[in-house]
């Protein structure tokens, strides 16, 4: 299985896991394509180009160009048809710490046998409850619309990963231009006759290194608020 993820760390929260868990990722994975913003500190990007075969730096312009950037440059290399996960790479380092033993298991079951396009990886109610409220009160919603809309009972939507074939792959960075990708990249597929799926997975939970800059508790909910409306806004037109 292939991992593409993106890293947007200016305050360096993640120096120390980046080098520490890297033979642990090119061990479980096959390839690693990541996407470092421009506005990152160089030493993570330094560290990243020893330890990774495939970094690129971009320049900051949101998480869905970020998603984006770092597909077109997976696919651009992959040669044969292989499973891809995305998982932005605070979240992967978060399963490392946390179920390693999940993340190998979630990547052996569904790197030979896979029936569906496109898996969205969620998070179990454990996992979920690890969360600050305002991204639990508002997610809530956003999930909610999303299972409506996919037609997936208790779909969680915002997890920040998920993992698809290679043609799923190739139909998205071809036709994803939203704000948001994630109802973006699964609707594509529905769109196009694909079929979509869910897993949930306790790795996806919460610690210090997925904290957001410290805002207040109002400032959050609205940030949180309006990024939930941006992320929805596409499923209008199902």
């Amino acid at each position: 299985m292939i991992l593409i993820t993106t890293i947007h760390d200016p305050y360096m929260k993640l120096i120390n896991d980046i080098g520490l868990y890297a033979p642990i990722i090119n061990e479980i994975f096959e390839e690693t394509y990541i996407c470092i913003s421009d506005k990152t500190g160089k030493t993570i990007t330094d560290i990243c180009t020893k330890n990774y075969s495939n970094v690129k730096v971009i320049r900051k312009k949101g998480a869905a160009d970020a998603r984006r950037n770092v597909l077109k440059f997976a696919i651009s290399k992959i040669k044969i048809d292989q499973k891809i996960m995305y998982c932005d790479f605070d979240r992967v380092i978060t399963w490392l710490k946390l179920y390693p033993e999940e993340l190998i298991e979630v990547i052996n079951r569904f790197d030979g046998n896979f029936d569906k396009d496109y898996l969205v990886v969620g998070r179990t109610e454990k996992a979920f409850d690890t969360h600050p409220s305002s991204w639990k009160d508002t997610e809530i919603i956003t999930n909610k619309m999303s299972a409506l809309a996919f037609e997936i009972e208790n779909l969680d939507i915002t997890a920040g990963a998920s993992i698809f074939t290679l043609s799923a792959g190739k139909s998205i960075a071809k036709l994803s231009k939203h704000s948001h990708t994630d109802c973006e990249w699964p609707k594509i597929i529905c769109d196009n006759s694909g079929i979509i799926g869910e897993i949930k997975v306790d790795g996806l939970s919460y610690i210090e290194i997925n904290r957001a800059n410290t805002i207040s508790d109002i400032q959050e909910y609205y940030q949180r608020l309006v990024l939930s409306e941006k992320i929805t806004s596409i499923l209008l037109d199902i």
